[in-house]
């Protein structure tokens, strides 16, 4: 999956984009009722923020930049990738 315009990948090159961003509530947030439980439950300081998409997630999702997920550093299958910025 992903979209043609990507090679069939998402704009991160087919994977899920790490960050150091834990996963944790913020203002103004509020619990979904279509998906209870799903993203509050892992407000738990253990979840670190995910961004992009992977080419397994469905197209018209993996071209949006704005998706975000989270993961577990230990989960052993997540698609994730990751950018390192060093300030010079």
């Amino acid at each position: 999956m992903g979209l043609e315009k990507h090679g069939g990948k998402g704009t991160n090159g087919g994977v899920w984009e790490w960050t150091s961003t834990l996963f944790d509530t913020h203002d103004g947030i509020v619990p979904t009722k279509l998906f209870t439980g799903y993203s509050v439950d892992f407000f738990d300081t253990k979840h670190h923020v995910a961004l992009g998409a992977s080419y397994a997630t469905i197209p018209r999702l993996a071209g949006r930049r704005t998706v975000r997920n989270f993961y577990q550093h230990n989960y052993p299958y997540p698609w994730i990738g990751a950018r390192v910025v060093y300030d010079v």
